[in-house]
């Protein structure tokens, strides 16, 4: 009888524990327009990439990046910083991509998360080789990543990884400049992962 009711005792204490240390957390990427060709791909494997960061038993809720994306375009809108302004990026123009703590702040109380997985993903103009049987595209990925506590009010983590990436076709064809940057920004998220301890810590 006692036994049963130490048992029970520490299964509630232990899913009150769980629930506790529990947190929402959205990811936010920052990219040039047009920078992916098939940009619901490279969100996936992002989003695959968090959620593999952290044990199954933390209990955390991992909202899709696809699912933040209208509230960021929202923020973005009425901030005016959705026109294109910066440099040529994979041949297209891209948009501001800076995201300041206030804009952090102000998007994590908009999604109601608790933590957000930043990613700033920028790169140079692919530079174009050209082989007897074949051709390529390379170009400098620079990925930042940034973990911002809500609770806090500042980030829990912050790092910047540099990749080559490069896209490469034979006979015909010159490579491809989305597929350079998204073969750098796959690069990146591996660098990243060896990370994995330093990011779980952060999240508390």
């Amino acid at each position: 009888m006692y036994l049963k009711k130490y048992l029970a005792m520490a299964a509630l204490v232990c899913m009150m524990s769980v629930s506790a240390e529990a947190a929402q957390i959205n990811t936010v990427i920052d990219t040039g327009s047009g920078m992916f060709a098939e940009p619901e791909k490279v969100y996936s494997e992002i989003d695959k990439a968090v959620k593999g960061w952290f044990p199954a038993k933390a209990g955390h809720t991992f909202v899709p990046t696809s699912d933040s994306d209208a509230i960021v375009q929202i923020y973005r809108e009425e901030k005016g910083s959705t026109a294109n302004s910066d440099a040529m990026i994979a041949g297209t123009q891209a948009r501001d991509v800076s995201m300041t703590k206030d804009d952090l702040a102000h998007l994590s109380s908009e999604l109601g998360s608790d933590y957000i997985m930043y990613f700033r993903v920028t790169n140079t103009v692919p530079t174009v080789s050209v082989g007897f049987m074949s051709a390529g595209q390379k170009t400098n990925v620079t990925t930042d990543f940034r973990i911002w506590d809500a609770k806090a009010g500042k980030y829990a983590f912050v790092k910047r990884y540099q990749t080559t990436g490069s896209s490469s076709s034979f006979y015909m064809g010159m490579g491809s400049a989305s597929n350079a940057v998204k073969n750098g920004l796959e690069k990146a998220l591996k660098q990243i992962s060896a990370d994995k301890a330093k990011i779980v810590a952060a999240v508390q």
